[in-house]
């Protein structure tokens, strides 16, 4: 709904205040796990219909308080000239979201249903039980004994509210998982391969250079550091591409950003650690064979 700031500037047309709005009983933000984090939240003895009250959100401060304290400020739906009461804010609670993930959520204020009776309600249940489901019987047993013409429907779980609002989400999010792991296995495994054939290749070079003097431990950390080089190379290389590619991923992910870090440290990590392995373990064998061995002519 369209509100107004006591004190603020009339706002342009088009760009009214709105505000997402809705009545709570005062366990409800217990209940879903949402703090009330400056003032006071709602009481059972928020009752009084001739003097309005709510609890607004993280988001409507920022916006339209920044720079002051909301408790205590006054708002109230309609326009400018509207002559609807002016509603006095007492607390502000986190925000959390209303509308389909990941759309962001917007400014809202939550009033107390103890002073009004709201169009329809949902219930919402905090259980320590494995599978929440298994209370719905009961629930509706109670709701049953209150009022027999009242049913309850529609009874779900958290988890499957999330899930089904963020199945494409997460179809994507897995999808690229796997072909992203297929990936980093396949470019570790070729990576081993490459640098593993390409100091095998280097076995008389090693032979020789062990022949005129060399100790086989500079030697192997000569190989070693070869090796981590080309991979650093390629990594530092593939980082920058990644980074190009964020902006296209940005709009597939939610609750993590297209710059993770442990996404952008783990790949580099596991590609240069199959360069290590590569370069050591030939190397290592190289280094122990007979130079006379290594030099003679295959």
């Amino acid at each position: 709904s369209t509100m107004v700031v006591e004190g603020h500037q009339p706002r342009r047309k088009g760009d009214e205040l709105v505000v997402h709005n809705q009545r709570i009983t005062p366990d409800f933000f217990k209940a879903i796990g949402v703090p009330v984090i400056r003032g006071r939240g709602l009481t059972t003895a928020d009752r009084d219909s001739a003097v309005s009250i709510g609890v607004i959100n993280e988001t409507l401060v920022q916006q339209e308080f920044p720079n002051e304290d909301p408790i205590g400020k006054r708002i109230r739906f309609g326009g400018d000239q509207s002559a609807q009461s002016w509603i006095t804010i007492i607390g502000v609670a986190k925000d959390y979201r209303h509308y389909r993930l990941p759309r962001p959520m917007g400014p809202a204020i939550y009033f107390p249903a103890l002073a009004g009776t709201p169009l329809s309600e949902t219930l919402a249940i905090r259980t320590k039980a494995a599978d929440p489901l298994t209370l719905a019987p009961m629930v509706r047993g109670i709701l049953h004994e209150l009022d027999p013409d009242v049913p309850a429907y529609s009874v779900q779980t958290f988890e499957e509210i999330v899930s089904r609002v963020l199945w494409r989400q997460r179809l994507q999010g897995n999808l690229l998982g796997i072909f992203a792991s297929v990936a980093v296995v396949l470019a570790a495994i070729g990576l081993y391969g490459v640098i593993s054939y390409s100091v095998t290749q280097q076995r008389r070079e090693l032979g020789v250079r062990i022949a005129l003097g060399a100790s086989r431990s500079t030697v192997l950390r000569s190989v070693i550091a070869r090796g981590l080089r080309l991979a650093l190379l390629g990594t530092a290389l593939g980082l920058g591409l990644a980074a190009l590619a964020t902006r296209w991923l940005s709009g597939l992910l939610y609750g993590v950003t297209a710059g993770d870090p442990l996404s952008f440290l783990g790949a580099p990590i596991l590609l240069v650690a199959a360069a290590l392995a590569a370069s050591y373990l030939p190397a290592r064998a190289a280094a122990n064979v007979d130079p006379t061995v290594a030099m003679r002519g295959e």
